[in-house]
């Protein structure tokens, strides 16, 4: 379950359904997923140790700025 919180938010980040400096909750996304919030917690604490996003305790998590070229590079790897 983790893994797939994981995958929802960054394809949402690359997307651009979570754009940059957008605040969002392990709640909202577990709600989603139908799921607890530690594989949610645990996905965001992975993501964040990648670079794509701050996490506020107590408050959420906000995504970190991406360039445009990056989130290319990204997208053409996974084709």
């Amino acid at each position: 379950m983790s893994d797939r919180a994981y995958r929802l938010v960054k394809e949402r980040i690359l997307n651009g359904s979570l754009p940059s400096d957008t605040m969002f909750s392990e709640g909202e996304i577990a709600q989603e997923l139908d799921t607890s919030r530690t594989p949610v917690r645990e996905a965001l604490l992975r993501l964040q140790a990648e670079g794509w996003i701050q996490l506020y305790p107590k408050r959420g998590a906000m995504v970190v700025p991406v360039g445009r070229n990056e989130k290319l590079s990204v997208l053409e790897a996974r084709e």
